[in-house]
């Protein structure tokens, strides 16, 4: 497991998760089936996962070439832990970036008393019931090739047993990642994403654009009015907002 940095010890309580290690083992051999299956983690069941690594919402993302954040995966099927992924990609900064930019986990036990390492990520963060965060990177080789977050709505250190757990975790999340195809994936982003996808086709249609630019254009502009992805893609679908090519 590599080493957490950023975290300040004595400002909050350790929060342990009471998991005995027969139920994390039980989760990893369900995980390692599902990889011999070929299938993705929704096998694995909704809303069992993250209090098993003792995170209110958990989150994986796959990590573009130029360094963005494209979820995959959430447990449970909220908007708790897609969004917190979403500020960090809208503010380009925070746990999961710094975590596959150094190669390392990054946990933030406290976001309130935090020195202000992410100045726009952290107050942003602090609007929503994110108060704890950990991240740590999903290698392929010395690769980076996504990254896994767990979010708290509570502050507290991670102890070193949640952490022996989440980079276990991690280690085989990255084996199914490998294992399952980008259909597979998108298959399993949920309705949220799918609107981001369409969204990118009206865009396309609409300013003359490939997928690609299409995605840059309602990325940039969620980031520019402080908006989350899934809103501003919802606007462009009805119709309610409309978007000029840069």
């Amino acid at each position: 497991m590599p080493s957490s940095r950023y975290e300040t010890p004595p400002a909050a309580p350790v929060v342990t998760t009471g998991v005995p290690d027969r139920a994390f083992t039980a989760l990893l051999a369900r995980l390692h089936r599902a990889a011999d299956d070929g299938q993705g983690l929704d096998a694995v069941g909704a809303g069992t996962t993250a209090p098993l690594l003792g995170v209110d919402a958990l989150t994986l993302c796959a990590v573009t070439e130029g360094g963005a954040l494209e979820p995959l995966w959430s447990d449970p099927d909220n908007l708790l832990g897609t969004d917190a992924d979403d500020l960090q990609d809208r503010h380009r900064e925070g746990p999961s970036l710094d975590a596959t930019r150094l190669g390392i986990a990054v946990s933030a036990p406290d976001l309130n008393t935090l020195p202000p390492r992410w100045p726009s990520f952290q107050p942003a963060a602090l609007r929503t019931r994110v108060r704890a965060v950990i991240a740590t990177p999903v290698t392929l080789g010395a690769a980076a090739i996504g990254v896994l977050a767990g979010y708290r709505t509570a502050s507290g250190v991670f102890s070193r047993e949640d952490k022996g757990h989440f980079g276990g975790f991690a280690l085989v999340a990255g084996q199914l990642l490998l294992q399952t195809s980008r259909r597979g994936a998108e298959a399993e982003e949920g309705p949220h994403r799918a609107e981001v996808h369409q969204a990118t086709g009206v865009l396309a249609v609409q300013l003359g654009l490939p997928l690609g630019q299409a995605f840059a254009v309602l990325r940039a502009h969620a980031r520019e009015h402080d908006r989350s992805l899934l809103a501003v893609a919802e606007d462009v679908v009805a119709h309610r907002v409309f978007l000029r090519a840069p």
